[in-house]
């Protein structure tokens, strides 16, 4: 590569080779940053790293980038904007920030609703599920695309019409009820049966790639079971669904974070990590809410 231009401290503009083709270098800390600030324009580099995507466009996030040779960037050619194709790369970049915002509006509307126990939580739902997934094209990622779209979003209208049939409306909330010890050994069973699917699949698909990272697989195929479970208890308007839910919002908040402090997340992965912690607020507060729903289920149940 050719360096072209310092964007930030440790990062720059390089020029692939052979066809000048531009490349957002996003350098390494410590002395890797000190090596990159010392570049000028038209030296020539060799970057290794991992491909991501930086100020809205795609680029590399560096692990070593080394000097090879002085040089010197030729005349500037004359490029008038159609010829850049009027911008329109960056501008999908920024529309589809605009969209996955527009989508964590809908989750967060969602989860307020649910968590009171309006029924309207799935028409936001399907929005948010319908823009999530769209996003997720975007990343590759093709086994949390096919859970979004082969599972919760026809779970949107499966809860739906399950909620009506228990009176729930836009203005009277789901009749709740509580899960009773005949219960959870089905719920437990589930929970075992699918996690040993998921963890199967994702094995078989890591061994298919060739990385195979037991720790991964086992904790990102127990945070997909939690999700599948909580909204089966979600659908059928159990309480204990938010237990899951809490459980499901912690791990995913870890994993935003530690995707965001990798450098390997998008420029709307701040948007998902935001849009968890609230939904971690709001599920602590709709189990305070949802023990009031199902209060008189369970005293039924005593008596």
């Amino acid at each position: 590569m050719t360096f072209v231009a310092h964007d930030r401290p440790g990062s720059g503009i390089c020029a692939a080779e052979p066809d000048g083709r531009p490349v957002w270098v996003d350098g390494p800390t410590g002395s890797g940053a000190d090596a990159v600030a010392a570049l000028v324009p038209g030296d020539r580099v060799a970057v290794c790293g991992a491909r991501s995507d930086l100020h809205f466009a795609p680029g590399l996030v560096a692990s070593r980038v080394e000097f090879l040779s002085h040089g010197a960037l030729p005349p500037a050619p004359d490029v008038r904007l159609r010829d850049l194709d009027w911008g329109v790369r960056d501008n999908a970049r920024v529309a589809l920030t605009i969209l996955a915002s527009v989508g964590a509006l809908m989750g967060v509307a969602s989860t307020i609703l649910a968590a009171n126990g309006n029924i309207l939580t799935f028409v936001f739902g399907l929005i948010d599920v319908l823009i999530y997934s769209y996003t997720l094209l975007d990343q590759n990622v093709p086994m949390t695309l096919a859970l979004h779209v082969f599972y919760f979003l026809p779970m949107e209208f499966i809860g739906f019409f399950g909620w009506k049939k228990k009176g729930a409306t836009a203005r009277k909330a789901v009749k709740a009820r509580r899960l009773s010890g005949r219960d959870w050994p089905k719920v437990i069973g589930l929970f075992v049966a699918v996690y040993a699917l998921i963890l199967l699949a994702a094995w078989l698909i890591a061994r298919h790639q060739g990385a195979v990272n037991v720790a991964k697989i086992a904790f990102d195929s127990a945070v997909t079971t939690a999700n599948i479970v909580a909204l089966v208890l979600m659908a059928k308007a159990y309480m204990d669904q938010w237990y899951l839910w809490t459980l499901v919002n912690i791990t995913s908040i870890i994993l935003w974070i530690i995707v965001l402090g990798s450098g390997e997340g998008s420029s709307y992965t701040v948007v998902q990590l935001i849009k968890y912690i609230f939904y971690l607020l709001n599920g602590l507060n709709a189990i305070r809410i949802w023990m009031k729903l199902s209060k008189s289920d369970s005293e039924e149940l005593a008596g």
